[in-house]
């Protein structure tokens, strides 16, 4: 996980302000459209859900029918797609939107069924969108999930998860940004099982490359240093995205380290490396000018 959670603060015209105010509801529902920071986007949640005190983990997991959490989906199967906010128990209320899209982020993959309490599935610019339809009162929401038929390749699920303070304003809230990828399995008998997992709180859990096996350190001021993990099997993603959910830079590299340059100077960076085995690390960078 990928949760991604996202990937410089956008300023909103009013009107978009004053419309995101009424999100309660959730934002495809409200015609405010793709908030998850994938490619689609409008602008992401926390151009204006923020200056809270909340440090939210949003975190995706695809679950098979025992429960057990997958790296990889087979074609046609039926899942569970779980979202979890994880370490703001403190908040008020708790919002989300999440969207699976293909690799090239051309289109939306699988379709939906039940979902659980407070949530709802919402069309938006042929999409589909998983996402709060009341304020959450609990960090987590389900959507049973069947994927696409076989060929369709690699899935990457978006999501923002949104740790609120309940003033029925967007001061004071949180969101954090994730972009998680699920490996097609090539045939019935892959083991997809999660075997590499962290725990996040006590319902949720989401495959992490171990923090002390990968690092980044800063080169300069516009220049990201990234150590690899160990032994990885083909080359790594890695993708560097400003506060607003937006893609600075994005490098492939197998072992070693990688220097990434950024384009522009920034106070705060998330940077989000992926696997070939649908591991995901995700770090939070605060750069020194």
């Amino acid at each position: 996980m990928v949760r991604i959670s996202t990937r410089t603060l956008l300023v909103l015209a009013v009107a978009a302000a004053i419309g995101l105010t009424a999100n309660s509801s959730g934002p495809t529902a409200q015609g405010q459209g793709d908030r998850t920071g994938s490619p689609f986007q409008n602008s992401p949640c926390s151009s204006c859900h923020q200056g809270g005190t909340y440090t939210p983990e949003t975190g995706v997991e695809l679950l098979d029918a025992e429960g057990t959490p997958q790296t990889a989906y087979i074609p046609g199967e039926t899942y569970t797609l779980r979202v979890s906010i994880a370490n703001a128990d403190d908040a008020m209320a708790y919002g989300f939107q999440a969207v699976v899209l293909d690799t090239a982020a051309t289109t939306d993959l699988g379709t939906y069924g039940a979902t659980s309490d407070g949530a709802q599935t919402s069309p938006f610019g042929q999409r589909t969108y998983f996402e709060h339809s009341t304020p959450l009162q609990e960090p987590l929401a389900e959507v049973e999930w069947t994927a696409p038929a076989a060929g369709a390749g690699d899935i990457v699920v978006y999501a923002a998860g949104n740790a609120v303070n309940g003033n029925r304003s967007i001061s004071g809230d949180n969101v954090d940004l994730v972009e998680v990828r699920f490996a097609e399995a090539t045939s019935g008998g892959a083991d997809t099982t999660a075997t590499d997992t962290i725990a996040t709180d006590t319902t949720s859990a989401i495959a992490l490359i171990a923090a002390e096996d990968w690092a980044v350190a800063q080169v300069d001021e516009q220049t990201l240093r990234v150590s690899l993990p160990e032994g990885i099997d083909g080359a790594a993603a890695v993708d560097v995205v400003d506060v607003a959910g937006r893609c600075l830079a994005s490098v492939e590299h197998a072992l070693g380290t990688v220097d990434v340059a950024l384009p522009e100077v920034t106070a705060l960076v998330v940077v989000r490396i992926a696997t070939p085995d649908g591991r995901v690390g995700v770090r939070k960078v605060a750069l020194r000018r």
